[in-house]
């Protein structure tokens, strides 16, 4: 009796299970002596969203901020005012001016010595110049001790403004202008010049009591040296010089003579 099968029999079953159990691994073998590598995982991928602009025509909800108020601005610093600087305006020098020599710094044609220079002065002694002022061209120089002679004459004495005195000296044979703070007396010297003009004043003073020799009034000579010898005198004393030159009555002449009796009496006693 002859069987059907209607269906593949578990022998046959499992050989095909086999072979394609075997075709799998040949595969894989295959495969990995190509040199693929696994795969990387896939990437989730997240829908991207799109934002779609808000119709022109909606309201504008947008609540603004409240601005800050502005800080009030700081007044401006007043300006001081431009001050311009003038530009001074360069002054000359001033030149002292010279006048003649009042009574008391006339030397009177006395005789004066050199003194008050020192061992280091740069011009080795007093310079005598051509005309009263260190501006004048030097003559000559007078080391200490010298003794010059004075000029009697009025003009031959100048004060400057600045208080300097100059006098027109001569020195030997030298004839010229010097300091007058550099000459000074000695106690001789004054001695000297003091007993001249006491001699003087008493010859002045003698035609108080009436002529002498012949002539009733002090001769203008007389007059002159008297005048010149005086030291130091006081202004007055010229006043009454003059009138004696001069008189015009009797009790003039004598206010004449009890006024210089008044200024060098004392002195002269």
């Amino acid at each position: 009796m002859s069987i059907e099968l209607t269906s593949a029999s578990p022998v046959r079953r499992r050989t095909r299970i086999i072979k394609s159990a075997t075709l799998l691994a040949a595969a894989a073998v295959l495969f990995s002596a190509c040199g693929t590598t696994q795969a990387a995982p896939p990437v989730e991928t997240v829908p991207s969203t799109i934002i779609t602009a808000a119709p022109s025509d909606a309201p504008d909800t947008t609540i603004e901020a409240p601005k800050a108020p502005k800080a009030p601005e700081a007044p401006e610093a007043p300006q001081e005012p431009e001050q311009k600087v003038a530009t001074p305006t360069p002054v000359a020098p001033t030149v002292p001016t010279a006048a003649v020599c009042d009574d008391v710094a006339s030397p009177f044609g006395q005789d004066y010595n050199v003194v008050g220079i020192k061992a280091n002065d740069p011009d080795g002694g007093l310079v005598v110049r051509t005309a009263a002022g260190s501006s004048n061209s030097p003559i000559s120089v007078l080391v200490q001790g010298t003794t010059v002679s004075t000029s009697a004459n009025y003009d031959d004495c100048r004060e400057f403004s600045n208080g300097a005195v100059w006098w027109k000296i001569q020195a030997g044979s030298t004839i010229g202008w010097v300091n007058a703070n550099y000459l000074g007396q000695s106690e001789a010297q004054g001695d000297q010049s003091l007993a001249a003009m006491c001699g003087l004043f008493d010859q002045v003073m003698a035609f108080e009591f009436g002529p002498v020799n012949g002539v009733n009034f002090p001769p203008a000579d007389l007059l002159n040296s008297f005048e010149t010898a005086l030291q130091m005198p006081p202004a007055g004393i010229y006043a009454d010089i003059d009138q004696l030159r001069n008189p015009t009555d009797a009790e003039m002449l004598q206010g004449a003579f009890d006024g210089i009796r008044g200024y060098v009496g004392g002195i002269c006693s």
